[in-house]
């Protein structure tokens, strides 16, 4: 969120500092950031949770100007932020309710609270990946791994050595595929979740480590962690082998009663005068989860309906129409639950295909001819600090529309140099930017030393971004 914040008006502004959006978004955001703050310490939990809904709705699920292929993650586990009982432990809203209620015991949170994220975040969109992987020629031939990683402004670390390791790389790009399709069946038997948490975050922290994606893979990685047995967080907290000194450590805080306020809903089940009733409305809210648990894994196989895998084999089977005609009739539901829930398809890595197209990169050339390299893309050709995450997006499309959709590319341009220019203190009355071009390749067949050759492949000149008096005018060569 903080990088959303710095970059708004590379995000909103149709030229950045010069023609400003119409809706200035910088209170809001700031606003978020303190929401997210007393979601992180576990403060007015739910009402921040919803909050946190809402603005992400907005923001990431309406907002095409900000797409970023995270956001069905982040708008399912924002949702989720919202019925999980999050601040049943480490919170500010918990150690609260214990000064109020000191004599009050550990409430222990249901299993099914900690499958939900698994089960949405990482099962889900497992299964939906695996199959548009398994339709992917790049990844039958197991260059799942490799290809991406060979590609420089698809990474910004280079790993030399592991790609020159054929066996090796190829047999990561088969284990990312057996993995996935596997996960949701492994993960019933309590002994194999801790492999599970090791393999997935391992795999996770690989792409936060080589792709300019680090908060997909930190975010999925994360979720790992409700695999983990009890007893790690036992030691987590210190509790493993002892009794419970919360009484102890309530009285300590006792001074701070008199200034307590009627204290936000935690999540906590407490016992009312008249018997049981919120064990019963527990148990009544556990069953519509499992209820919702049911609609989700439907959601998401409805969406399995435009998989290539699934195309591929209605068309062999002879129920194309069929496909199609279902299909059709839960359209309108899969946007509700695109929209709200997340639920989307996983394409990430699998869209591929075979050519050359060009990598592009700017230079700013000062009067005085001096000269600064704008650090979108690097002189290597690796992504740099203006397209990680959802710039790495945006800019992926300017360098996608070259050189056909000129339009889009001069939006491109003009953008990130405007935005650049203004943090930089340069004046746009007269400057000259050049792009810069090298051909990257695509190719289905392993090769030593691929990543290295597409680096030293020289750059050419294909264009100038002139400035005069604030206006842009592109020329491409």
């Amino acid at each position: 969120m903080a990088k959303v914040f710095y970059f708004r008006h590379l995000y909103f502004d149709p030229i950045p500092y010069i023609v400003e959006a119409e809706l200035s978004f910088s209170l809001v955001l700031l606003g978020w950031l303190g929401v997210l703050f007393f979601l992180l310490i576990g403060f007015f939990t739910r009402t921040v949770a919803i909050i946190n809904y809402v603005l992400v709705l907005v923001f990431f699920s309406s907002f095409t100007t900000v797409k970023y292929h995270f956001d069905a993650a982040l708008v399912g586990l924002s949702f989720l932020l919202i019925i999980l009982p999050i601040a049943s432990t480490w919170s500010v809203d918990n150690f609260l309710y214990k000064l109020q209620a000191p004599q009050a015991g550990e409430q222990k949170v249901r299993k099914v609270y900690y499958f939900l994220p698994v089960l949405l975040v990482l099962c889900l969109q497992y299964v939906d990946s695996f199959f548009h992987k398994a339709a992917s020629a790049m990844w039958l031939k197991g260059l799942g791994v490799w290809l991406p990683a060979s590609l420089p402004n698809q990474i910004y670390t280079a790993h030399f050595w592991l790609l020159n390791q054929k066996e090796l790389v190829m047999g990561l790009g088969y284990m990312v595929m057996l993995f996935e399709v596997l996960f949701i069946f492994l993960l019933p038997f309590r002994k194999i979740r801790p492999w599970l948490a090791l393999f997935g975050v391992s795999m996770h922290l690989g792409i936060v480590f080589t792709f300019p994606i680090p908060s997909f893979g930190l975010t999925f990685a994360g979720v790992y962690m409700l695999l983990l047995p009890d007893s790690f967080w036992s030691k987590i907290s210190g509790k493993e082998g002892r009794r419970s000194n919360s009484i102890f450590t309530m009285h300590q805080f006792s001074w701070l009663k008199p200034f307590l306020v009627v204290l936000p809903e935690n999540g906590q089940v407490k016992q009312e005068a008249n018997g049981n009733s919120g064990t019963q409305r527990e148990e009544v809210k556990v069953k519509l989860l499992y209820f919702f648990t049911c609609y989700l894994v439907l959601a998401q196989l409805i969406k399995l309906l435009h998989a290539p895998l699934v195309i591929n084999a209605s068309a062999y089977t002879g129920t194309s129409t069929l496909r199609s005609y279902t299909a059709k009739i839960f359209l309108p539901l899969e946007v509700i639950n695109a929209k709200l829930l997340g639920v989307t398809e996983n394409l990430i890595y699998t869209g591929f295909q075979e050519g050359s197209y060009n990598i592009l990169a700017v230079e700013y050339v000062a009067p005085n001819k001096e000269t600064a390299w704008l650090p979108i893309i690097d002189r290597q050709g690796k992504a740099s600090v203006y397209s990680f995450g959802r710039m790495f997006t945006k800019w992926s499309r300017t360098i996608g529309a070259y050189p056909e959709d000129t339009a889009q590319v001069k939006d491109g341009l003009v953008k990130f140099t405007a935005f650049w220019a203004a943090k930089h203190n340069i004046p746009l009355q007269d400057a000259t930017f050049r792009v810069l071009g090298k051909e990257a390749t695509v190719q289905f067949n392993w090769e030593k030393n691929y990543l290295q050759k597409q680096i030293d492949r020289p750059w050419r000149e294909v264009g100038r971004l002139k400035w005069h008096n604030n206006q842009p005018q592109l020329l491409l060569h």
